[in-house]
């Protein structure tokens, strides 16, 4: 099963490299093993990525039961992040599990029971174009409403410009648009278009669940499409905390997360785990695999996923407007249109490039120049330039601060455009 994922074929494989810093964008054919090209520069307005069913840097740490975090470094993977990076990470050992999870509310979770095709059902394959044109995405989605109310992963649909959807993997498929997202919580709501009286699947309570619970994760593994998906193991620790990011440099603090032992693959971000109730108890988020060269495209059996009761917590608040979250937003991302070099070691945001006719274009920033103001915020990195800008929405005047290639200090005015989900 999987995140998001990406298909080009690649170039022939270059030898295996010395440390963790790569990053692995174009996806093989299947069968293929070849090894990770270089990473291109990142746009801040949409991801460099192809067709992807990305995996995002995580550190995990808190307690842990199994083995491997004791032993050795593990690599997480967010296995359907915006911009299609496998990244590295290790996690600290710790104590065994804790027997319950306590965060987030139980909700509309109920005591229903569903059988495991009735929540295939509910299960949609998700893909989308990045802004820009300059790939494909596919992950997974569940609905969650009659009305066509789809939750998953704010990674899944992170810089991406059109939605579809197609609903168990058969049928017609349909627009989507994004209602809202956090991405520190790594959450969003869609909604498909022309749809209604749609099953939905049924939301269990994750604060219930313990160690040793058999579970079944559902989801688009490889972005194949078709019928879903599933593995089937067990929760092995709860109330695990994963920082996950991206090339991008930007990453965000899950907590409360349920590791279970289920084989995952890219394309299975935003997938429901289940238990044997046919009850949602979490989201797919990242998976854990050894660390070192590695082959990203196969499953790795060590997952983590966000509680249900914490997802639907983020959605409430999407659905009543943001309800004073600051870190939701609610409708379309922003557009500055500068490409930044995610990988400079220069404070600020290193400008490779200018899309035209963007506000960037407008007030005159050209590639060479470091962005290192946004709204008063000053910006570091390209990550904090991300984090500047989704602070705003489409229409919003803010200034912008940059130096140029002389050295020069420039402050102009823009006017930010809708552009894709932060």
């Amino acid at each position: 099963m999987s995140g998001d994922m990406h298909s080009e074929t690649p170039e022939a494989p270059p030898p295996p490299p010395t440390d963790d810093s790569w990053r692995y964008t174009p996806m093989p054919p299947a069968g293929a093993g070849f090894g990770p090209p270089p990473w291109p520069p990142q746009y801040a307005w949409t991801p460099a990525s192809r067709r992807r069913r990305p995996f995002r840097t995580a550190v995990v740490s808190g307690v842990a039961t199994v083995a491997i975090a004791a032993a050795t470094g593990v690599t997480v993977v967010a296995l359907g992040s915006a911009h299609g990076a496998t990244s590295t990470a290790s996690t600290a050992p710790g104590t065994p599990g804790s027997q319950s999870s306590g965060n987030g509310s139980s909700g509309s979770q109920g005591s229903g029971t569903a059988s495991l095709a009735q929540v295939e059902q509910a299960v949609v394959d998700i893909n989308a174009t990045l802004a820009g044109g300059r790939g494909e995405v596919a992950g997974t989605g569940m609905v969650i409403t009659p009305s066509g109310e789809v939750l998953t992963n704010n990674h899944v649909i992170e810089g991406t410009q059109s939605i579809t959807v197609q609903i168990a993997g058969s049928g017609p498929t349909y627009t989507a648009t994004v209602i809202g997202d956090d991405p520190a919580a790594d959450i969003a709501l869609l909604q498909i278009h022309g749809v209604s009286s749609l099953r939905t699947v049924v939301l269990g309570n994750s604060s219930a669940v313990t160690v040793g619970e058999s579970i079944t994760a559902i989801g688009n593994a490889l972005g194949r499409g078709g019928v879903p998906a599933t593995s089937t193991g067990t929760v092995t620790a709860l109330d695990q905390t994963v920082t996950a990011g991206d090339q991008t440099g930007s990453s965000e603090t899950l907590s409360g997360t349920i590791r279970v032992n289920a084989a995952i693959q890219p394309g299975d971000s935003g997938g429901p785990v289940v238990n044997d109730a046919g009850q949602v108890i979490g989201m797919t988020t990242a998976g854990s695999t050894g660390g070192g060269y590695r082959e990203q495209f196969g499953a790795t059996t060590t997952a983590f996923a966000i509680s249900i009761n914490q997802a639907m917590t983020i959605v409430r608040e999407i659905q009543a407007g943001g309800a004073g979250d600051a870190s939701v937003h609610i409708g379309a991302g922003v557009l500055l249109g500068v490409e930044v070099d995610s990988q400079a070691g220069t404070s600020g945001a290193a400008v490779v490039g200018v899309q035209a006719g963007s506000p960037a274009a407008a007030a005159g920033l050209a590639a060479g120049d470091t962005v290192t103001a946004v709204g008063g915020q000053s910006v570091a990195s390209s990550a904090d330039l991300r984090s500047a800008l989704q602070r705003h929405s489409p229409g919003d005047s803010v200034s912008v601060t940059w130096i140029d290639a002389s050295g020069s200090q420039h402050t102009a005015t823009v006017q930010l455009v809708a552009g894709p989900p932060a």
